[in-house]
């Protein structure tokens, strides 16, 4: 609610494994832009879901490193905003030239 009451927008990446039963194991995550309150969100959001299990040998197995990105923006805009993707720009130029502390702030 906080980040949608300032108009927040940004994506959340998060590993994770889908267990034998097809429910999500150890969600991490990777990287963000945004709000803090997208982290959450996005883990809560993913709890949430059922996998189908994989199946090796006949028995079901361990899905281990699963990759999603949520992407969170507020209004009517397809896409992301002006402003996030300057924000994105600037922040990558920085890791281009191994300022990882300035790339770091533009988050």
């Amino acid at each position: 609610m906080r980040a949608a009451n300032k108009g927040g927008e940004g994506w959340v990446e998060i590993s994770y494994v889908v267990d034998t039963n097809g429910n999500v194991q150890d969600p991490i995550v990777n990287d963000f832009v945004g709000h803090n309150d997208f982290k959450m969100a996005a883990i809560e959001a993913l709890e949430k879901w059922q996998f189908s299990s994989a199946i090796k040998d006949g028995q079901p197995t361990e899905q281990c490193h699963q990759n999603i990105r949520f992407e969170f923006f507020m209004g009517k805009q397809n896409g992301a905003s002006r402003k996030l993707i300057r924000r994105y720009k600037e922040a990558n130029v920085l890791l281009e030239q191994n300022d990882l502390a300035s790339a770091a702030e533009k988050k």
